[in-house]
């Protein structure tokens, strides 16, 4: 979780227990072994590239799959797509 997200939580007064794991294996089914934690009450988050559009984040349970294409269609869009993992970091170097 970044910083500026404990901080929001904390500024809010909102209860949060931080669970943390080493990230060895990419995907929601790792994270779930990896914390004990059920998948279906945990949140990914996927970054999803929209084109021309930009770029917008999904919140969604850790059990389900992205239809990209019913989002694109939701959206008004061409295509979607995940952003690979090095754009994500890329971008996010001021957590």
């Amino acid at each position: 979780m970044s910083r500026r997200a404990i901080r929001f939580l904390n500024q809010k007064g909102i209860h949060f227990k931080l669970v943390e794991y080493i990230h060895d294996v990419k995907g929601a089914s790792f994270a779930a072994k990896s914390t004990g934690f059920p998948m279906e009450r945990a949140i990914k988050t996927l970054v999803v590239d929209l084109g021309r559009k930009g770029n917008v984040i999904v919140l969604m349970p850790g059990d389900k799959s992205i239809n990209l294409k019913g989002l694109a269609e939701a959206l008004s869009v061409k295509r979607s797509a995940i952003v690979a993992l090095f754009r994500e970091r890329r971008t996010n170097k001021n957590d």
